[in-house]
């Protein structure tokens, strides 16, 4: 009799406790109930993208694409200015930016972002900051619009994989930014970890840049 007296006293107990439970607790429980929910559905849902293994290029886009793809994907959004070293300095890589999914898929392709933008600032007269110019998305734009190894794509031509996609995000007009890991799917991180759960047109598109 005990045996199947156990059970429910069980489920009255748990019910219980979660009733006495205090308003934020609960709210918590069940954001982070939803989150992970919602990672598990991302998680998923990523395309498949080639290994970086199998790629033959040392640097074109599908390595950059590939690099994007193998990217943790639990990462904290931290926007926080952080002293890094120079050059290839990061960030914990459990936390970063929008700009951090770009600078780290360049770096496994083979350039350091965080040494070309001081270069490129210096060159043009502009003040330089290594801890923080590579991760700011105007200044990886600009840096992507003068170098020739890059051009400039119009807006509204499609994204292709290995693309560099800067959008414009919200009332506000943020700057947001990411990597076309296929030619429909863009890895960025815009506060819930690195996924590519944008498409090109889920923002309103400000410029492509891609290699030539």
């Amino acid at each position: 009799m005990r045996r199947f007296l156990f059970l429910p006293l069980l489920f009255l107990a748990c019910v219980t406790a979660a009733l006495t439970l205090d308003t934020d607790t609960r709210h918590a429980i069940q954001d982070h109930t939803g989150e992970t929910l919602r990672s598990a559905v991302r998680l998923a849902n990523q395309p498949h993208v080639m290994a970086t293994s199998e790629v033959d290029c040392d640097f074109c886009p599908q390595r950059i694409a590939s690099c994007a793809a193998e990217l943790p994907h639990y990462v904290r959004y931290i926007p926080d200015y952080v002293r890094i070293e120079y050059p290839m300095g990061d960030v914990p890589e459990n936390t970063g930016v929008c700009t951090d999914v770009v600078i780290r898929a360049m770096r496994c392709s083979g350039v350091d972002l965080q040494e070309e933008v001081y270069k490129h600032r210096k060159r043009k007269g502009k003040a330089t900051d290594t801890n923080i110019d590579h991760r700011r998305v105007p200044n990886i734009g600009a840096y992507l619009a003068d170098h020739p190894d890059w051009k400039v794509v119009p807006s509204d031509q499609p994204v292709q994989t290995g693309d560099i996609v800067w959008w414009k995000v919200g009332r506000k007009r943020s700057n947001h930014v990411g990597v076309a890991v296929t030619d429909s799917r863009i890895m960025h991180n815009i506060g819930h970890g690195v996924w590519a759960d944008a498409k090109p047109n889920s923002f309103p598109l400000h410029r492509i840049y891609r290699l030539r």
